[in-house]
């Protein structure tokens, strides 16, 4: 491997893409993972694999380092015919407001997952305290969602949005309404009748997750960070992830599963 001194000063941003971690017979033995134990731990696996090989060549000339693991098996394009038999969903942990983070978020997932649009995105903002979300901060973010380009995305929705907040951002969004929005269960065990039914009215779904609130604890991403060579991890912070899914349409087998870390150098 190239020294810490090199990374420190060449590289600003990283991209860690697990692959598709149904192929990993290491994340198999662990079925019982909860879904950010699963993401550190596929993560981990990438920068393992990857420093095994000195991959140290995916440096780009915009001072980006990619990481990824493929299993040993090469990534090709899906078949345009064969992809409308599958439905590919990403939810889209955020961690930053820069009003370029969807634009990067999107052309990667896109690029790693050989495809020209997904068929669902859902985003998630991340927050690691207990401070309810602000309309302002819903409202900049949903304004971003509403310039992506809907033959890329085809259903756009959110996460752990309360009624009056999806009612509101529902009323003002002028281009795109939000087509979803996510529950936790495990903070709301039974779907208030409220949002039941402002989301039939309106033609919204409510889905259910799990995940916890700060997707990626900050001491895993430091060690993730370090593990990659980089001296000084506190100099980085977290931009998003995405975990993203692939299934057969009519099947409801999932062919794809895995997890996108980007991070930046602060300046």
């Amino acid at each position: 491997m190239e020294s810490n001194q090199h990374l420190e000063t060449k590289v600003n941003q990283i991209y860690i893409d697990t692959g598709n971690l149904l192929q990993s017979e290491q994340v198999k033995r662990q079925a019982t993972l909860l879904p950010d134990e699963e993401a550190i731990t596929g993560l981990n696996i990438a920068v393992g694999y990857w420093k095994s090989r000195n991959q140290l060549t995916t440096i780009e000339n915009d001072s980006k380092l990619i990481i990824s693991q493929c299993f040993g098996l090469p990534k090709e394009k899906i078949d345009p015919q064969l992809r409308e038999n599958c439905k590919i969903t990403v939810k889209l942990f955020i961690y930053d407001e820069i009003i370029n983070l969807l634009d990067d978020a999107l052309d990667f997932i896109l690029k790693s997952l050989n495809t020209d649009y997904l068929d669902s995105l859902i985003i998630a903002i991340q927050s690691t305290g207990e401070t309810k979300l602000t309309m302002d901060k819903i409202k900049r973010l949903w304004n971003c969602a509403e310039k992506i380009d809907l033959k890329q995305v085809r259903d756009i929705g959110l996460s752990d949005l309360d009624t009056p907040q999806l009612s509101e951002l529902y009323q003002s969004a002028k281009l795109i309404k939000p087509s979803s929005n996510q529950i936790n269960l495990e903070s709301c065990c039974v779907i208030p009748s409220e949002m039941k039914e402002f989301a039939q009215n309106n033609n919204v779904k409510l889905l259910t997750h799990n995940d916890p609130k700060d997707f990626l604890a900050d001491d895993k991403f430091r060690q993730l960070i370090s593990s990659c060579g980089f001296d000084n991890p506190s100099k980085w912070s977290r931009f998003w992830i995405a975990r993203y899914t692939s299934l057969q349409k009519h099947k409801g087998i999932v062919q794809n599963k895995g997890y996108i870390l980007s991070a930046k150098k602060s300046s």
